[in-house]
């Protein structure tokens, strides 16, 4: 009995193990050791995993159950009721705690080791079990049509039906907040990424090793510290130190982790359900030579939904934000967003190559911009009025119906 109270520990502490580990976990394990290799491609086949280890432990349960009744009956047959009695108790709390609970808390706590240290034993159990597997699976098919003859797996909701829930609401039944954030959601579909992306420009990235003294000279300020390929300063890793439960004093790059790469055509949505599949937190946008443009966050696309921000480079500094200087007169810095601008002034947005205000000045005039250059966008007058060598271009925005004449391209 104690052998097969190890053997129930054993498989259920398995089953835990495996089964709890994230998609991070498991993509590591793929490129891990033999025992992580092994444990990966047991999940791999999740259903046949499964199978295996509720065979053993139902055969295990059962002969542990057998043997203590045979002993119990024994015991009654000679007189010492009591003692039969303890015993039959003593044996069902003793499978309940020790062969159940107990072994799957400490597979909980400690799945990464515990996934390593069992993954050899069990593939030779699965292994084991394999020839019956066509024999369950076929008795789990029909009893899926008997119990379930017209299940039907429903369709998956359109984006026309969101569109229509958000245009048939009124205030009364979904709050102004709420259809805000559904009509963002709807947006990311036409949201590029890099839009919504930190331009490489402003992301500072580290070549590991790295140390917690390494950035107090610049300390990354969204979170996240990048980590550059060894021959390069293009990014390959990302540190989540905001979800970090403790900062380490040293080897930082230690708690890196890879990062998803999109090409700057693709759009926000897309990028959502990279990030969502891959279970990442960073992507890197890249241009058609495959280097960086910049880097785009989970938290990114959150603040593109719930706060209508197109991404965190319209709030590096308060020189990006659109200031109205005089009546239909404002000011804006040549990094803030063609998007964001046309929705702030109330204009109709027009899909262009380029993003940013600096970027439609620099596509008009097929050069860089001058102080004084005077150009239009989409019914709005662009004057440059101040170029610094370094820095941000300063531009004053004028409706084209309100400005003198005279423009030129």
């Amino acid at each position: 009995m104690g052998v097969l109270l190890c053997a129930s520990a054993f498989f259920s502490a398995s089953e835990a193990a495996l089964f709890y580990l994230s998609p991070r976990d498991r993509a590591s394990f793929e490129s891990g050791g033999g025992t992580e290799q092994i444990a990966a491609a047991l999940l791999k086949n999740a259903d046949r995993l499964l199978t295996a280890v509720l065979f053993w432990n139902l055969v295990i349960n059962i002969s542990y159950f057998t043997i203590a009744s045979v002993f119990s009956i024994y015991l009654q047959n000679h007189g010492h009721g009591v003692l039969a009695g303890t015993v039959t108790l003593s044996s069902l709390l003793a499978i309940i705690i020790l062969g159940e609970m107990l072994p799957k808390s400490v597979a909980v706590l400690h799945a990464r080791m515990l996934a390593r240290f069992v993954a050899v034993p069990l593939a030779a159990s699965v292994r084991v079990v394999d020839p019956l597997a066509p024999l369950f699976r076929s008795i789990n098919a029909y009893s899926i049509r008997l119990l379930m003859p017209r299940f039907r797996p429903e369709p998956y909701l359109q984006v026309q039906d969101l569109e229509r829930a958000v245009q048939m609401s009124d205030d009364t039944e979904l709050m102004q907040h709420e259809e805000l954030a559904l009509q963002n959601i709807l947006s990311l579909s036409e949201l590029s990424v890099e839009e919504i992306m930190q331009p490489r420009m402003q992301v500072t990235t580290k070549s590991p090793p790295v140390s917690l003294s390494d950035l107090e000279s610049v300390p990354p300020g969204n979170g996240y510290l990048f980590l550059s390929e060894p021959d390069s300063d293009e990014i390959a890793a990302a540190v989540p130190l905001a979800h970090l439960p403790e900062i380490p004093d040293e080897r930082l790059d230690r708690y890196a982790e890879k990062v998803k790469y999109l090409p700057w055509s693709a759009n926000a949505a897309a990028a959502l359900e990279e990030l969502r599949l891959s279970d990442r937190r960073v992507i890197v946008v890249v241009n058609e030579h495959g280097e960086s443009l910049g880097v785009l966050t989970h938290d990114d696309i959150l603040d593109a939904v719930f706060s209508g921000s197109s991404g965190k480079a319209d709030s590096i500094s308060d020189r990006a934000a659109i200031s109205e200087v005089a009546p239909e007169v404002w000011q804006v810095s040549g990094m803030t967003r063609l998007r964001r601008l046309a929705k702030t002034l109330g204009v109709t947005y027009q899909a262009s190559k380029s993003v940013t205000v600096a970027g439609a000045i620099q596509s008009q005039l097929q050069r860089m911009p001058r102080l004084g250059d005077i150009c239009t966008w989409n019914g709005l007058r662009f004057e440059v009025l101040e170029n610094p060598f370094r820095g941000q271009l300063t531009v004053r925005v004028t409706l084209q119906a309100k400005s003198a004449g005279g423009d030129q391209e």
